[in-house]
């Protein structure tokens, strides 16, 4: 007991103070499996929340955007690209303690419990690799600022779904909704996220149409614009697997489409 309390010990020094140290894995949730997922989970939260707030500081969404005073974004400063450094090497840190946790915890791990753990685990390393996803993403707009007035009208554009779209993910996140209005919602956002997405082209078709941008241009906008829709899909179904208490009703749902 004693050598695995001191292996804990320096397994949870922050590297990074407030957002490195791991809230519910810790010693006392080696107990059983069913700790060790239930902590887990939670841990994910955490991840996943600070996601979002690192997603909305690289593509530049704020609390006026929310309120409604939207205003054109300027291209980020130094200082700006240092705190999306900051937020990209916080979230590593935290995301690889949970995986060095889990390492360790793996032999009190029973079968039973071993699927869910390895989905709660997989989730995890989607909630960093898509961080890294929006990055390219973020660039994307940014670098939009210096073509022409089209093409940035565009990646504005699908700044703005991303607004829409990570806005209702944090009111899915929220704890003033039951299990069926959570899915009643995520539901109803991927059906909007569709129908953006087919604006989206016929949009761009349009442009091509009145030779306001050229089949290049139109080529990377259609690329840039779904695999972003993608990215936001696979979001909104980290939401659900992390905030609907009852999995049977996310997997009924599924069932029925």
């Amino acid at each position: 007991v004693n050598k695995i309390i001191k292996k804990l010990e320096t397994l949870f020094t922050p590297k990074i103070k407030l957002w490195s140290k791991l809230e519910y894995l810790d010693a006392n949730s080696l107990e059983s499996s069913k700790s060790i997922l239930a902590g887990l989970k939670k841990e994910n939260i955490v991840l996943f929340e600070k996601f979002l707030k690192a997603t909305k500081h690289l593509l530049q969404i704020s609390n006026e955007d929310i309120f409604g005073n939207k205003k054109d974004k300027k291209i980020k400063s130094s200082r700006n690209n240092k705190i999306d450094k900051i937020y990209k090497d916080r979230l590593k840190t935290l995301h690889n303690e949970i995986l060095d946790y889990l390492s360790f915890a793996n032999a009190n791990i029973n079968s039973a419990d071993l699927k869910s753990i390895d989905s709660q685990k997989n989730t995890t390393k989607k909630i960093y690799s898509y961080l890294k996803e929006i990055r390219k993403i973020s660039k994307d707009i940014e670098e939009s600022s210096s073509q022409n007035s089209h093409i940035k009208d565009e990646y504005k554009y699908l700044r703005e779904i991303f607004f829409i779209c990570l806005k209702e993910i944090e009111n899915i996140s929220s704890n003033n909704f039951d299990d069926i209005d959570k899915i009643f919602k995520a539901k109803t956002l991927k059906q909007k996220l569709n129908s953006l997405d087919n604006l989206t082209n016929q949009r761009v078709e349009k442009l091509i149409h009145e030779t306001k941008i050229d089949a290049k241009q139109s080529t990377k906008l259609i690329k840039d614009s779904s695999f972003a829709m993608i990215i936001l899909q696979e979001i909104i179904r980290i939401s659900l697997f992390l905030y609907v208490k009852e999995p049977i009703l996310i997997e009924e749902d599924e069932d029925e489409n």
